[in-house]
């Protein structure tokens, strides 16, 4: 509310639109931190991380994340799943220099050695995602593990992901 009073006063406005709630203070919280994770700046690791938090904080499943926020369910739990990775590839992620997309491309090695590598040769060869999941399958292959197939090329999906965070709702 405090931003769009500011903001409102900018513009000079003497009233200001508003929908007034009864909320106890952990609804209060709730409310807020869904509101913050609707914003359009956020990297995919704070994403994640409020995902997180709303799962432990306050007892949500999946389901009800994804319902609240008005995505699927799948998009909640790929978010999640990022947090998993280790703490260099998450840093490279908030920092900008890897995408959703390579982290959740990354999350297909076991070994946190593989990764690292993997990390470093994207960054510095600037590998797109598509790369990426050819060069973790390559991996996987060396390592005698079976490698996944994508179901849906892989850009599309991105562009998928993207309209459902910009639009706020399934794509």
């Amino acid at each position: 509310g405090e931003r769009r009073w500011r903001a409102s006063q900018k513009i000079g406005l003497k009233k200001i639109p508003a929908v007034v709630r009864e909320a106890t203070d952990t609804e209060s919280l709730e409310l807020a931190l869904i509101e913050n994770l609707n914003r359009q700046d956020l990297n995919p690791i704070e994403e994640a991380d409020g995902y997180a938090r709303l799962a432990k904080d306050f007892g949500l499943t999946q389901e009800k994340i994804s319902q609240r926020m008005g995505k699927s369910r799948e998009s909640v739990s790929n978010a999640m799943r990022l947090l998993k990775l280790p703490r260099k590839v998450k840093e490279d992620m908030i920092s900008g220099r890897l995408t959703m997309g390579h982290g959740r491309a990354l999350l297909g090695l076991k070994n946190e050695k593989d990764i690292e590598t993997l990390r470093k040769k994207i960054v510095s060869q600037s590998l797109n995602v598509r790369e990426t999941e050819a060069q973790v399958n390559q991996a996987k292959r060396k390592r005698g593990e079976p490698t996944k197939q994508a179901k849906k090329d892989i850009f599309i999906r991105n562009l998928e992901i993207e309209l459902e965070r910009s639009l706020g709702t399934k794509v």
